[in-house]
């Protein structure tokens, strides 16, 4: 199950999906909610290797984080799904489907 005697065995789904998130939450404690200090400190050779790919995946769930909240805002400031998808640059059905249909954003 961890992996103690077999190195090629594998891990259970769900225990990786906890290392994952933990080793997320490592590199998103170093830098808090702010994306430009993430940015910067791998610029600055702070990350690399895994860690590396750790700070591009957590600031890419920051991202889309950040659209998420966006449409959703422009989903209460009026706009209809057409408008969303052409300055998103997708089809109307893709983002209705990525937002309202998967589950980002309600309403």
């Amino acid at each position: 199950m961890f992996r103690f005697h077999d190195p090629d065995e594998t891990v259970s789904p769900t225990f990786g999906v906890f290392v994952k998130r933990w080793q997320l939450a490592h590199v998103v404690g170093l830098i808090g909610d702010d994306p430009n200090q993430l940015v910067k400190r791998t610029a600055d050779g702070m990350f690399d290797g895994v860690d590396g790919l750790l700070a591009v995946d957590a600031l890419r769930a920051w991202v889309n984080n950040f659209d998420a909240r966006c449409v959703l805002q422009a989903r209460a400031d009026g706009s209809t799904w057409d408008d969303i998808a052409q300055n998103l640059g997708q089809s109307t059905q893709a983002v209705w489907k990525g937002y309202q249909g998967g589950g980002h954003v309600a309403g």
